[in-house]
């Protein structure tokens, strides 16, 4: 679901030192064993409520070509859940983890943004 490039050896073995911290595989999957098991739950019954409410503020949503969890013609229908300005782009070479895997090109796109 990473772009080709990413990770590189020290970045894989920084994530793997982390991922071994008691608790933190624990904790980096709780969203989705979350969102599941509330579905019928009074918390997951709010948190879906908000959800469909519109976002008010502007969005700079960018989205890597090559990220296989979410698919960029899936996301693209993100604006519709957005009732301001909506800025979708799609950065090509770089996966699910732009930020982490085309830093500059992602630093460079936000900076644009909001100048």
């Amino acid at each position: 679901w990473a772009g080709p490039n990413w990770p590189d050896a020290p970045t894989a073995a920084r994530y793997r030192r982390a991922i071994q911290i008691p608790g933190t595989a624990h904790c980096a999957l709780e969203f989705h064993r979350w969102a599941v098991r509330s579905l019928l739950r009074p918390d997951g019954l709010r948190y879906a409520a908000q959800m469909r409410t519109p976002i008010q503020a502007p969005v700079l949503h960018l989205h890597g070509r090559l990220d296989g969890a979410l698919l960029p013609r899936t996301a693209a229908g993100s604006g519709e859940y957005v009732d301001a300005p909506y800025t979708f782009r799609v950065l090509e070479g770089v996966g699910h983890f732009p930020h982490e895997e085309a830093p500059q090109t992602f630093t460079t796109e936000l900076l644009n943004w909001l100048a």
